[in-house]
């Protein structure tokens, strides 16, 4: 009966732990992980040429058959003079094409920004996990093609990353702590004096 305040303020202690939000810390770092083996699959914004149909295709195969030498010659020619030299008209504005090095700096520093951001989720850093996935959305939008299908799925996984918390705020100390005090130095006191 004389700890009975105590078992109470136990019991608060711990049903206000239970009231914390779990964080799944593991699924945030497999889902930033699985983000990462995609950056590879990206494809940047560009100068997309055109593709033909296969319809096209089949009509400009030359035949076979030896009777059809004047079809044949004429096919292998527009072929030829179609990819001899090729004049696309753009409107709008278009970006300038980024190098080959510069495109493999781009996918590393990308996935160094998630990589950063799974470390930050490890040290409990929400600033440092909002600012680099922040950068990365930033990035996925100005230099990958916004039609691609793993860019889609990248940019709509790091805005529901964006939205996770990866910090909980634990209580600096607990009621129990006061009472449990109170009572092992009574108990001491009480030792002492026998």
């Amino acid at each position: 009966a004389s700890v009975l305040p105590l078992r109470q303020a136990i019991a608060a202690d711990s049903a206000n732990l239970k009231e914390l939000p779990l964080i799944d810390r593991e699924g945030i770092v497999l889902r930033l992980g699985a983000l990462i083996d995609n950056v590879d699959q990206l494809t940047l914004v560009g100068i997309t040429p055109a593709t033909k149909s296969d319809s096209d295709e089949e009509e400009s195969i030359p035949s076979d058959q030896l009777s059809d030498w004047r079809s044949n010659l004429a096919k292998s020619w527009h072929a030829f003079a179609e990819n001899f030299i090729t004049i696309r008209r753009r409107s709008g504005n278009t970006e300038a094409l980024i190098s080959p090095q510069q495109t493999w700096y781009l996918k590393e520093n990308l996935k160094t920004r998630l990589l950063q951001a799974q470390l930050a989720v490890y040290r409990e850093q929400q600033g440092v996990y909002e600012d680099n996935l922040h950068k990365a959305a930033t990035w996925l939008t100005q230099y990958f093609d916004a039609n691609d299908g793993t860019n889609q799925y990248m940019q709509s996984e790091v805005e529901k990353l964006l939205e996770q918390p990866i910090v909980t705020d634990y209580p600096k100390q607990f009621a129990t702590q006061a009472q449990l005090e109170e009572l092992v130095h009574q108990r001491l006191q009480r030792l002492m004096s026998q």
